[in-house]
């Protein structure tokens, strides 16, 4: 519903909500602000089967690469 959830982190030495919110944000600006760019080669399947949308610039599109260690949905550009 909120967009996809990655993992859970946890400050187990927080006992005050401001300071959670704290720590929360400096995460946030921390993982957030890695720009991840791919180039990649991909077989657009769409000419084989009209069923499957062809990729378009400005579609979000999941991209796996377990040499990578990369799963993310990253926007054709």
């Amino acid at each position: 519903m909120f967009g996809i959830i990655e993992k859970t982190v946890i400050f187990e030495d927080v006992t005050l909500a401001e300071n959670l919110l704290k720590k929360g944000k400096t995460y946030l600006d921390n993982v957030i602000n890695k720009t991840v760019s791919v180039e990649v080669s991909a077989a657009d399947l769409h000419n084989l089967d009209a069923t499957i949308d062809a990729f378009k610039i400005g579609d979000n599109v999941r991209i796996i690469s377990r040499p990578h260690r990369l799963r993310q949905i990253l926007l054709v550009e």
